[in-house]
């Protein structure tokens, strides 16, 4: 499983029209030319639409799992979607979440300040089978056949103990320039396509960093920083829910119109019902 061309994640721009959060608007591709910003507001509005508990309580029901964690590691007691870990030397500690995935679209937001990092700071997914801590300090996540990570301090992807590329790969700067990962970006399986990949929150497409992903697949982060404090926040996803009749009208006219007649100038010219203007521009149900 190596890092590819992005342009063959294409289904994960189609996904993420699906896919979203108050959090999240238009992707901007880092890695190839912006030719097409992805679009994901079609979850955005349903998101937007459910109860501050409803929101909260999604969020928890796929949040860490205080059963499947380092003991070098615990879940915050006043903060269920915040782990902490201890100042142990030599060692690299893991969390993953409540609950895998093995179909669907999901996005994740990881909050994690840059000061907390250290020499090896990675995410990704893994299966029930990988191990929740090491000896030393490294990337936990893709040193064996069970997890597949990125490592975003050194720039790199891991799988099997093997580091299979750098990630991201910026086309329009020099070779070996790298970014700056901010505190908070999006880790996006897509189990459908079998891949993952990353984003910012403001607008930045990394790419897909694996292919060929198969089986119950688990977010996961490994750490290595003492007082290292790590937030998940599941942002939405798609699965076995089946989409509305009016969701799959929506998306079928939005993409009918493509992007550049989305805009409020040309929908409010269109001699339909204002309530239905409002729907194509995802800002109710």
């Amino acid at each position: 499983l190596i890092w590819g061309d992005v342009g063959e994640g294409r289904h994960i721009r189609e996904s993420l029209e699906k896919v979203g959060s108050t959090t999240l608007k238009s992707i901007r591709i880092i890695a190839e030319d912006d030719k097409w910003p992805l679009c994901v507001d079609e979850i955005r509005a349903d998101n937007a639409a459910l109860r501050q508990s409803e929101r909260r309580d999604l969020e928890v029901a796929h949040g860490w799992c205080s059963s499947h964690i380092s003991p070098n590691v615990h879940v915050k007691h006043d903060d269920p979607l915040t782990i902490h870990r201890k100042p142990i030397a030599l060692s690299t500690d893991c969390a993953r979440t409540k609950h895998g995935f093995s179909r669907g679209v999901h996005i994740f937001e990881i909050s994690w300040p840059q000061k907390q990092r250290g020499t090896h700071a990675a995410a990704g997914v893994c299966t029930s089978s990988m191990p929740m801590q090491g000896e030393g300090y490294r990337s936990l996540v893709g040193a064996d056949e069970f997890s597949w990570g990125w490592d975003f301090v050194n720039h790199n992807l891991q799988h099997d103990s093997h580091t299979t590329g750098i990630y991201p790969i910026l086309r329009r700067v020099e070779i070996g320039d790298k970014i700056s990962i901010p505190e908070k970006f999006l880790l996006i399986l897509d189990m459908d396509a079998g891949t993952l990949s990353f984003a910012s929150t403001t607008g930045e497409y990394y790419g897909v960093a694996f292919y060929g992903l198969q089986g119950h697949l688990y977010p996961v982060v490994s750490s290595v920083w003492g007082f290292c404090e790590i937030r998940l926040r599941y942002i939405g996803g798609t699965g076995d829910n089946v989409p509305s009749l009016l969701q799959l009208s929506r998306q079928k006219v939005r993409q009918s119109l493509g992007r550049k007649r989305l805009s409020h100038e040309y929908l409010s010219l269109l001699r339909i019902p204002h309530v239905l203007k409002r729907y194509l521009e995802c800002h109710a149900r």
